[in-house]
């Protein structure tokens, strides 16, 4: 498991959906719903 940083202020969908203890479809389908701010740089970023 990756140990995310407190002062971190991106994340990356993977990296989110380790810290909910969820799939990365359902990250997706938050972020499609406007229930996660998102920055797209890329890939998304949280």
């Amino acid at each position: 498991m990756a140990i995310i940083s407190e002062d971190k202020i991106l994340y990356t969908v993977n990296e989110v959906a380790q810290l909910i203890h969820t799939n990365q479809s359902y990250v997706y389908s938050l972020i499609e719903a406007g229930l996660l701010p998102v920055l797209k740089l890329g890939s998304y970023k949280l």
